[in-house]
Formats: structure tokens, sequence, C-alpha cells
């Protein structure tokens, strides 16, 4: 499961509701939001109270999408939906039903929402500079973190919190309330029995582990009124002893604690992401039908926006069906695709209408490139998109 790739399709359904005119989804299905909340125990609970608010929502903005495929509601984007219907069945291969494909991609939004977290955005900075992690259970407090580099928690966690909502999970709720209790009592540790010497803490990222750059100089009594616990040489991920550094043993064990607490999240949350994945498979046409349509639709954007950078026209054009109606081509202003008139591109009046024509000229005058630039734009025009000219008819 990719978390990324859940909330880039999200925003996919989205903007295909929206061009069908559909309504936009409550604000807890869209996982495509950027600064959501990540994870923890206190919001967790209050994500827990509104679940009731949120399934109610869900359910009223499911109700409103039915009842506007029964009207037959119109789009403010009705001139475009018919032809990217069109353009996404034919790309796909595969037959599409407008109302099956809105509800289908509410359907989706929904699998999707009610599961994958938002975005977390800079979250991270602010969830450890407030008590958003502070357990029921453990009273850990914001301080009390404080004693371990934010880093180290960063390094071990952001591969999974934050990737799904646990509140609606309860493996992934007991591994996450898991996770936040052994990093209070690391930090407990570390405050403590490294902190509390005076000596600079190391963050090691090679081992993944905390320890003390010098051994301490004095014995002391512990925060606890203990005596001073023994300090020992850590070792390194190959099982070899860091000589230059110095840990106690229970650093050393609520250290190993907490890793294993992130490898058991890491996993609840990699299952449940490879469960949505099995259940969207049974959906797997419309998501074909998404994928051609917002790749269409990219082109489409992409294409508009050049055309207009550049100066072109949207050619008008004529239903040569009619009787007695002849082939019509009059172009004015017409460049070279590839060119515009501020690099030094000479415009060209061209009316072909009825004619045909013999085109001669010395070598290197630019026959060729007023072949192509005609063919380009007669291309252009017929498939409905902007072409090279002050105007086309």
């Amino acid at each position: 499961g990719n978390p990324p790739l859940f909330r880039e399709l999200g925003e996919v359904l989205l903007c295909i509701l929206q061009l069908l005119g559909m309504p936009e989804p409550p604000r807890h299905l869209q996982v495509w939001s950027s600064g959501g909340a990540l994870a923890s125990a206190s919001n967790l609970n209050q994500a827990g109270k509104d679940e009731k608010e949120e399934e109610e929502a869900e359910a009223q903005w499911r109700v409103r999408v039915a009842d506007l495929q029964r009207e037959e509601a119109v789009s403010p984007f009705e001139p475009l939906v018919g032809p990217l219907l069109k353009l996404t069945a034919h790309e796909s291969g595969l037959p599409l039903r407008r109302h099956f494909f809105a509800s289908k991609c509410a359907e989706l939004i929904v699998e999707i929402g009610s599961l994958v977290a938002p975005e977390p955005g800079e979250a991270w900075e602010e969830w450890w500079s407030d008590e958003k992690r502070i357990t029921g259970d453990a009273g850990h407090s914001a301080e009390v973190l404080g004693a371990v580099p934010m880093e180290f928690f960063r390094r071990n966690e952001e591969a999974w919190r934050g990737s799904v909502k646990p509140h609606r999970l309860p493996a992934v709720l007991e591994a996450v309330e898991m996770v936040d209790r052994k990093a209070g009592a690391l930090a407990t540790a570390v405050e403590q029995d490294l902190r509390s010497t005076g000596v600079d803490v190391i963050h090691d990222l090679v081992n993944n582990a905390l320890h003390l750059k010098a051994r301490p100089s004095l014995p002391r009594e512990s925060a606890t009124g203990d005596e001073s616990p023994e300090y020992i040489h850590p070792r390194d991920r190959n099982g070899k002893a860091l000589l230059q550094r110095y840990t106690t043993q229970r650093v050393e064990q609520a250290l190993g604690e907490y890793v294993s607490a992130c490898e058991e999240a890491e996993v609840a949350v990699k299952q449940e992401l490879e469960e949505l994945c099995r259940r969207l498979v049974k959906d797997m046409p419309s998501l074909v039908h998404a994928a051609h349509w917002v790749a269409l639709l990219q082109a489409l954007t992409a294409h508009s926006t050049a055309a207009h950078g550049r100066g072109w026209c949207l050619p008008e054009l004529e239903d040569v069906t009619e009787v007695g109606k002849g082939i019509v081509f009059e172009a004015d202003g017409l460049v070279p695709y590839w060119m515009t008139k501020e690099s030094g591109a000479i415009p060209n009046a061209v009316d072909l209408s009825n004619l045909l024509v013999f085109l001669t000229a010395p070598n290197m005058s630019g026959k060729s490139t007023l072949m192509r630039s005609l063919l380009v734009a007669a291309l252009l025009a017929n498939c409905g998109l902007h072409a090279p000219c002050d105007s086309l008819r």
C-alpha cells in the first residue's frame, strides 16, 4: 500500500465528481488535503467521539449524490463532460455509463477516505511542540518526550505514522498506543540516565540509537534517588562494541522495546493498506476509467495553458455534411506551431477553401514549414483544440 498514491487517487476521484456536477464529499473523506494532524492518543480519542458525526455526514452526502443522479443534474462543465466520457471509453476500451461512473467514484472516495489519513504536511513539528502525544495511561508530557531528539522519533515513525486513521482500525490503534507508551518510557530513561549527566547525547543515525558522547566523570544519584546506573558500551548493528560511546542497560532495553513497537505498528499499517488494495481490485474498471479521465484532462489542461500563452485561437468548425457545402479552410495569422511571433515567426494568411494549390518557391524559402503549419492547424482544429493562428475557420 502506498498512502501518497491513495491520496492522489482520492483527488482524481473528487475532480471527476465535480466535473460530473456532484457535491464535494465531507471533510473527513478528503484524504488529499494537506496539513492533517498526525495520529496521537489525544486526537484519536476525539476522532472516536466524532465518528458518529462522520458517518451521518457521509450518509447524507451519498444520498445527495444519488438524488442528483436521479434528477439528472446538469454539470457546469457539461460541454466538457460528454467528450471526456466518450474519449475515456474509447481510450480504455471499456464501456462507460455516466451515472454508474459517478456512483463508483463516490464509493471509492468513501473506501479510501475511511481508511487513509490526510497528508501530514508540516504537522510533525507541531506534533512535538504541543501536547498531542500525551497518552491517558502513561501521562508523558511534552517536556519529558523532549529528552529524545525529534529526528529520532521521525526516523522511526515517519514511514507509517499518519498513513491511516487508527481510530477506525483497532489493530493499528493498539499498535500506535503501544508505540506511544514505549516512546514515553524511552524518553524517561534517556532523561534520567543520559541527559541529566550533562554529557552530550548523540543520535546515532547509522545504528538508530541514542548514546552519551563520553563517560560521565563523577558518580551521581539518579533522578529517582537511586545510585548512579552502570554505564556500558553500546553495540552497533553488527554486534560490535562502540568503545567511544556510553549508555545504560535501562536505556538499551527501552530503546529495543520502542523500535520493536514501531516495527509492529508499521506491519499493522501495511496490512491494512494491502487489504484496501485487495478490496479496490473489484473496481478496477472504474479505476482504469479514472486514470484515463485524468490523463486526458491533464493533456487538455496543458494544451490550453500553452495555447493561451502563445496566443493561439479556438477554431470555428463548419459542418461539411450539408448538401452543397464545400471544404473550408481560412486561416489568418498562421505561424509554425513550434515558433511564436515574438521569436521571429512570420504570420501567414491562407485561404484554401475548395482549392487545389501548387506551392512553388526556391529552396529553403519555407515551403515545408508552411505545409507543416497548415497540416497541424487542420489537425488541431478537427480535434477540437487550439490552433497556431489568430483566427481559423
